[in-house]
């Protein structure tokens, strides 16, 4: 398996909560996740302004 905190995912805290994201591509969508060290749970994939509105 690759780095899944490579630096073009963009793996950050999403601010204001306990999940984390990853962007897969170049800003539309967000991949939205719950956990820490290196378990994480799929809690959502939408576009970038639902996530925040829904998850911010």
């Amino acid at each position: 398996m690759g780095n899944p905190r490579h630096p073009g995912l963009r793996f950050e805290k999403l601010k204001g909560s306990d999940y984390r994201t990853i962007h897969p591509d170049r800003g539309n969508y967000r991949i939205v996740l719950r956990g820490e060290g290196t378990a994480f749970e799929l809690v959502d994939v939408d576009r970038h302004d639902v996530v925040d509105r829904k998850c911010g």
